[in-house]
């Protein structure tokens, strides 16, 4: 559906006011309602917003009014009357103070009848009804007494007796005057003849508009008065945007700058019309995509029903409209042989084989993948692509998986191979990394260790910078930043955390040193080594910093540590005393290290 955007030519202000005693509160107006292209919008429903602004364009607002429900005529012509719609806001029309000021008239649209208004710009009111004024201007002042007027003519003689009647006096010998014509009477019940047809009138002169352009391509307004080519071509029988030689019933190509890349977009009242909304079907070179960019799905239907569907989160649905992971398929028919088959052939009819549920064969006719529910067990079994055979128990099977416990087993087959890879495998879980090797804890879970590989994790930093920990506080972790040496990179010197790289048992050193106080006077200070957020038994150094600002104390600790791959450990402070403690940072005399034991 074509976006509108109307344009209103505004033809008059009516001021519909006549001087009467009761001054009606309105104002007449009329426009012409067109399309983005000029084109009228004949016999259409659209919803005006006029605002009454005092003293400029962008000034006070005094009064404001909607029009819903407004249609136009065949000539795209619609009448209103300003101070008849419906009121917006506190103030009347009647309390607009027409007599102070500049007043300005804000005209605003929705040509879908609705009130998502597009402006169309704000025009003075260079004459205000005399009426309107006069009905809410100020009172004047009271004037002067004026001189005494000159004495009036004498009234009428007063009402008397009525004297008798005199006697009639002999008729005149001349004929008095005509009467007036009296009204004509009602048209009689008869019909009179038909008159003769008049004469035919002149022609009137030609209008002002004007019509030119190329044969086949459909017109446009280019002007509110002139007409010319539009984009669109139709020789009849095929129609084409950016080619005047369409191959079929709508073609469209790509033009301008965009040559290479010819799309259609989609957009409903729901959504806007960028390249961010709606459907858009695109081709751009040799590459060509439909794409939905709303929030919601895509299907392909066939019949009336939908066969494949692409949820907005990236699962899809094979003759299945609620897909459960990233691609579900359902069998399209009761009695399908299977829900899914891939064959390597070219050409030629494809070989299908049983009732199992997915099928993988090669061009010799082999099943590679076999998923079966028919039998006492769900079974899948991968086979010898040289297969030739007619049933599952004759075929020379490479690896066998059924569910058991745990869910899923491979069985050896009679060479006792379970499982053979002829290239690399890649286990990915967290734990790898250079030189380790795979391994399991006790519960046979594997996973990638550097114990075997004997690697060398060790590292020390020092100089965490001076710092204040605040009475009663506990500081976030201490970040040593002269980094001595990191072998097995494991210390972050951006954040001083030490991350195991692996399992084992880890020692650990640490020194930090205190400058005093003077207005210490009891309370400890703690070091302390954190593992993932908690302390540690033997993990605290505690010490009662000197008195006296310019004396130093040095608090050191180690501690052996058990840990697991990717536990991290850090160092804080604790301030149990009654004032600040001062952390000189010095490189000599703090700083964190630690190593693998084993």
């Amino acid at each position: 559906m074509k976006s509108l955007k109307t344009i209103f030519a505004t033809l008059a202000l009516l001021l519909a006011l006549g001087l009467t005693a009761q001054v009606p509160q309105q104002i007449g107006y009329q426009a012409i309602a067109r399309d983005n292209a000029g084109a009228v919008l004949a016999s259409h429903s659209i919803s005006v917003r006029l605002t009454i602004h005092d003293g400029s364009a962008s000034g006070t607002t005094v009064y404001q009014e909607t029009f819903s429900g407004i249609t136009t005529n065949q000539f795209g012509l619609f009448t209103l009357n300003i101070g008849t719609g419906t009121q917006v806001g506190a103030n009347t029309f009647a309390s607009i103070p027409w007599g102070t000021g500049s007043k300005w008239l804000q005209v605003e649209f929705d040509a879908a009848g609705g009130s998502s208004y597009t402006s169309m710009g704000t025009s003075q009111l260079n004459a205000v009804p005399y009426a309107l004024y006069a009905a809410n201007a100020p009172a004047g002042s009271t004037g002067a007494t004026g001189p005494t007027g000159p004495q009036g003519i004498a009234g009428p003689t007063g009402a008397g007796a009525t004297g008798p009647t005199g006697a009639v006096g002999p008729t005149g010998s001349g004929a008095g005057p005509t009467g007036a014509t009296g009204p004509t009477g009602p048209t009689g019940s008869g019909g009179g003849a038909t008159g003769a047809t008049g004469p035919t009138g002149a022609t009137g002169p030609a209008g002002a508009g004007t019509v030119s352009g190329t044969t086949n391509y459909v017109a446009k307004f280019t002007s509110a008065t002139a007409v010319g080519n539009s984009s669109i071509f139709d020789n009849g029988t095929s129609v084409g945007i950016g080619t005047i030689t369409p191959s079929f019933a709508f073609q469209v190509n790509g033009t301008g700058s965009n040559a290479a890349d010819a799309s259609i977009l989609l957009t409903n009242n729901n959504n806007g019309a960028t390249n961010a909304d709606g459907l858009r079907i695109r081709l751009n070179g040799t590459n060509a995509t439909i794409s939905n960019n709303e929030a919601g799905y895509l299907s392909l239907s066939t019949a009336a029903n939908q066969r494949l569907r692409v949820e907005n989160d990236g699962r899809i649905g094979i003759n299945n409209l609620n897909p459960y992971s990233s691609l579900h398929a359902k069998l399209h028919t009761t009695g399908a042989p299977c829900i899914a088959y891939f064959d390597d052939s070219v050409g030629g009819a494809p070989y299908v084989s049983g009732n199992g549920l997915v099928h993988i064969s090669n061009n010799s006719d082999a099943i590679g993948l076999y998923a079966t529910k028919n039998h006492a067990f769900d079974e899948v079994a991968i086979f010898d692509k040289n297969y030739t055979g007619s049933s599952a128990s004759t075929v020379t099977i490479y690896g066998n998986m059924g569910l058991g416990t745990p869910s899923l087993e491979v069985y050896a087959d009679t060479n006792a191979i379970a499982a053979y890879f002829s290239g690399s495998v890649t286990i990915q879980d967290g734990t790898q990394g250079a030189g380790r090797v795979l391994t399991s804890d006790i519960n046979g879970n594997a996973y990638w260790d550097t114990a075997g590989a004997n690697p060398t994790i060790g590292f020390h930093a020092s100089g965490g910078g001076s710092a204040t920990v605040a009475a009663s506080t506990v500081t976030t972790a201490r970040i040593y930043g002269t980094v001595d040496y990191n072998d097995g990179s494991a210390y972050n010197a951006t954040t001083g955390i030490f991350t195991a790289p692996s399992n084992g048992m880890y020692h650990f050193d640490y020194s930090e040193e205190l400058n005093g106080a003077s207005g210490y006077t009891s309370g400890y200070m703690l070091a302390i080594l954190y593992v993932n957020g908690a302390t540690v038994h033997g993990s605290y150094a505690e010490a009662s910093p000197p008195t006296a600002s310019g004396s130093y104390l040095t608090m050191q600790n180690s501690v052996n540590v058990r840990l697991n791959a990717g536990d991290q450990v850090k160092i804080q402070f604790g301030n149990y005393t009654n004032t600040g403690i001062s952390l000189t940072g010095s490189v000599f005399y703090s700083g964190f290290g630690g190593y693998k034991v084993y």
